[in-house]
């Protein structure tokens, strides 16, 4: 399992520095801040990685579900709604988003959980919904003829295949983990797998560019 999430960070890191030396070739100014959201989620793992090893899995889980991810998920919102030109994308999303995480906020704050569920569903449908309509916004543009230089495409493709691949599995995450351990940890490197692949792709969005 260590092995795996050092080679995760590993493609992580590669994204990172691929965007970093293609910084000033990034055709849209918002792309760069794609970059730097790659750089807060790496130095995001490295605060989780040392949480873990002061023995702080509760604080670790608060710092994940109540700050890194929703920080990731605005984000993205914010820049698909730059790439498609509509605010609304931003807006109602993340109206909704806040809400659940309020909510979960509330109803969970007097309890010792192992993963907040709620909000990361519903922030990852957000997003799948986004992905889809930035797609379709797409398929219907002349932008269609050069989909392989826009960098969105390959982010959201990366973000396809692993949400909705790994949306399941998150969503039953607590149930899995107190039912039987040894399947949540075999699925677990699926999905360990799935983020390697999507990293892949962001790497991409930034190399394509510069090939062609």
């Amino acid at each position: 399992m260590h092995i795996l999430i050092l080679i995760l960070n590993g493609f992580e890191a590669l994204a990172l520095v691929t965007g970093m030396l293609y910084f000033k070739r990034l055709q849209h100014a918002y792309l760069k801040y794609f970059v730097y959201l790659l750089g807060f989620i790496f130095l995001s793992e490295l605060a989780g990685k040392f949480l873990k090893l002061i023995d702080a899995r509760n604080l670790n889980t608060i710092w994940y579900g109540f700050f890194v991810l929703p920080i990731q998920f605005l984000v993205f919102y914010w820049l698909y709604s730059k790439r498609t030109s509509n605010k609304n994308i931003f807006i109602i999303p993340s109206l909704i988003y806040l809400c659940s995480l309020l909510l979960d906020l509330l109803l969970l704050q007097h309890k010792t959980y192992f993963f907040s569920y709620l909000t990361y569903t519903i922030g990852i449908f957000l997003l799948l919904i986004i992905i889809v309509y930035y797609f379709y916004k797409l398929l219907r543009s002349n932008d269609i003829l050069y989909f392989k230089q826009d960098s969105f495409f390959w982010i959201g493709l990366g973000q396809l295949i692993f949400y909705l691949s790994t949306l399941p599995f998150y969503f039953f995450s607590n149930y899995i983990y107190q039912m039987n351990i040894d399947y949540y940890y075999n699925y677990y490197y699926f999905v360990v797998a799935l983020n390697c692949i999507m990293y892949v792709c962001y790497t991409i969005s930034f190399l394509w560019k510069k090939a062609n």
